[in-house]
């Protein structure tokens, strides 16, 4: 038996694709990431208007190890959530 299993534990979305799942299922993780969308894109408005007060260097600085992944995390958790809204339809 596997550990998700024994202790009644949800598996990640890894283990769980869009096309595995009932409808409720695939909703809960459109839902799950859509709001991991807009946690994120909270932070990042925030950094940019943060790092607006910063030098060239310092602001480019941050652009490349700051902004830009959490832009790219934020473009993931939306396919994510694309792919989960359209197996939910």
């Amino acid at each position: 038996m596997l550990l998700l299993e024994s202790e009644n534990v949800q598996p990640p979305p890894e283990i769980e694709t869009p096309g595995s799942v009932p409808r409720a299922r695939a909703t809960y993780w459109a839902e799950f990431y859509d709001r991991l969308v807009q946690f994120e894109s909270r932070i990042l408005a925030t950094m940019i208007e943060l790092s607006a007060k910063l030098t060239g260097d310092e602001k480019k600085m941050v652009e490349e190890t700051n902004i830009q992944p959490l832009r790219d995390l934020i473009a993931d958790f939306a396919r994510r959530r694309d792919a989960w809204r359209k197996a939910a339809q």
